[in-house]
């Protein structure tokens, strides 16, 4: 089998639904298996993949057990020759699964391949990475990123200066869509199950390049990524995950010793967000109130402090 598409849901049943379907529309030349891993939906998502497409494998999980573990799961049970980790808030298009299938064949060098994602407005959606580093986290929560290094791609995390008009080596490619070699994965290992969600998607790219594969942007390929679709958590929640999962990040590739630095400057951060927001300094947003801002940065730096409190705050966030 040429390609096994592998897709994790969490109360997502209309999107997961109309995100079969468009694989079906649009993989019509290719010879694929899909894998639905459920996290525990409560909306009827099982009932209707057992009633919509009861070809598809199932997985029913009784639990959250996160986007890393589930997508490891249907890893373990695929057949093909290459996996792609499709979110579910995804619409296929124009053959993209085919032509990124087609790339990925043409470049064996490859480990893993991101495509051109769209917003539902068809807007690019930029979707390009460098690591993570000290310097490019001081800039980015600095701001420094839309001022003075705004047209500098070596200090930013996010490329979001490039038109992602062209074939591209990159760091690392967001894993809404993220086909992958079997063969690589073979070598570098499965995604780590330590990333309940976020920043797996860079652990695993991270891996791959240091053993000396490439990560492809390939523009040929367009797909439609709706976003934040699959979790009810609030965004101060989100960010909070993201912060454990950058830190959980830097403690693995780069040492202890550079992840303490990290949390010691993200508390900084926090506190210097404490006191702008108590006297004004900063615009907190219409929705946020000056108390909800409070909350959520002392949440960030118990988390901070106290790693281990991230594991209590996972089963309050949702994939």
């Amino acid at each position: 089998m040429a390609l096994s598409i592998i897709i994790v849901n969490w109360n997502t049943k209309q999107l997961l639904h109309n995100c079969l379907r468009s694989i079906y529309e649009n993989a019509k030349n290719i010879d694929f298996e899909i894998i639905v891993v459920d996290n525990a939906s409560s909306d009827g998502s099982v009932e209707m993949v057992k009633s919509e497409f009861p070809y598809i494998k199932l997985i029913e999980n009784q639990q959250n057990l996160g986007f890393a573990t589930a997508n490891n799961q249907a890893i373990r049970q695929s057949c093909g020759s290459y996996i792609l980790l499709l979110n579910s808030d995804t619409i296929i298009i124009d053959g993209a699964i085919e032509r990124t299938l087609d790339f990925m064949e043409k470049h064996p060098e490859s480990g893993a391949v991101g495509c051109r994602l769209l917003n539902s407005d068809r807007s690019l959606q930029h979707s390009c990475y460098n690591f993570g580093s000290l310097a490019r986290a001081i800039i980015f929560n600095l701001k420094l990123d839309k001022t003075i290094f705004h047209n500098n791609e070596n200090v930013q995390t996010l490329l979001k200066n490039w038109t992602h008009d062209e074939v591209r080596v990159v760091d690392y490619v967001r894993g809404a869509f993220l086909m992958m070699s079997k063969k690589a994965l073979d070598d570098v290992g499965l995604l780590d199950e330590k990333f309940f969600m976020y920043a797996e998607e860079a652990d695993i790219c991270y891996r791959l390049k240091h053993a000396g594969w490439k990560i492809y942007f390939f523009p040929g390929a367009e797909v439609i990524h709706l976003g934040k679709q699959s979790s009810k958590s609030t965004e101060g929640e989100r960010e909070i995950q993201q912060l454990v999962s950058r830190i959980l990040f830097f403690r693995k590739q780069y040492g202890s010793f550079y992840a303490l630095i990290y949390k010691m400057l993200s508390v900084i951060l926090s506190l210097l967000r404490i006191i702008s927001s108590l006297w004004g300094f900063i615009d907190i947003g219409k929705s946020t109130s000056i108390k909800q801002e409070l909350k959520k940065q002392l949440l960030r730096i118990k988390v901070i402090v106290r790693l281990e409190e991230a594991s209590n705050l996972r089963k309050r966030l949702l994939v």
